[in-house]
């Protein structure tokens, strides 16, 4: 594969929503709730990824989304008996309010379900589909064949910062960082990839550079099919 930048992606720039993928600035103490700025979301990223499809996504749609998602779990932490803190599951469920610096983070379940909701709700056939674990070749594959990719990365494609986690009752451990980020993958070449950004726009990073960000954040995407 020698390289491909997919046309007619929209970044909807102004669609902040349903699940942020890093928090960045100041101290962070999730005892005390002392999150200071939030940036990227999921839900925009998804939203990216649906308007090739004629599928017209807006802030509204992702506020009713979260408004739907209102009995879910919270984020509630606790300390175990083995005196390892217990939350909920970031990769199942958003954390905190995605509308409020608050908002935390999610994983790719959680946009899974976010998506295929609405798609329904839209009457689409088309899903989500998490396809986790991929490599970076697989990702170029899609994308030639027209498919944009919903990414896990950092803001800025910066190496990952310092991580703050839990354990999740199912015994698994989640983590979080102040850069992490979220974005859709358009198009590479040998030696770059493009990425629709909500924060930055359309722009080129270093192949290399992503592909070591992309795997630090455990390889995460998702597509719709």
């Amino acid at each position: 594969m020698t390289g491909k930048i997919l046309a007619g992606v929209s970044l909807s720039l102004s669609l902040v929503t349903c699940v942020a993928m890093g928090v960045q600035g100041g101290d962070n103490d999730w005892e005390n709730g002392c999150v200071q700025e939030t940036c990227g979301t999921e839900g925009q990223k998804m939203t990216e990824q649906v308007r090739p499809l004629e599928i017209i996504v807006d802030e509204q749609d992702m506020e009713d989304i979260h408004e739907q998602n209102e009995d879910e779990p919270s984020a509630d932490r606790y300390y175990g008996a083995d005196g390892r803190l217990y939350g909920t599951d970031m990769n199942e469920y958003f954390i905190g309010d995605p509308f409020t610096a608050g908002g935390i983070i999610c994983g790719a379940g959680a946009i899974v379900t976010a998506a295929d909701r609405y798609l329904d709700d839209q009457g689409s056939p088309m899903r989500a589909l998490d396809v986790t674990g991929s490599s970076p070749e697989e990702l170029y594959e899609r994308v030639s064949q027209g498919q944009p990719v919903v990414v896990w990365v950092t803001i800025s494609m910066a190496d990952r910062g310092s991580t703050q986690g839990w354990y999740t009752e199912d015994g698994g451990y989640v983590d979080w960082s102040t850069n992490d980020h979220g974005a859709v993958l358009i198009g590479y070449t040998e030696t770059t990839v493009t990425i629709a950004d909500p924060i930055s726009g359309r722009i080129e990073y270093d192949r290399e550079q992503f592909e070591k960000v992309f795997e630090s954040r455990g390889n995460q995407c998702v597509v719709l099919e």
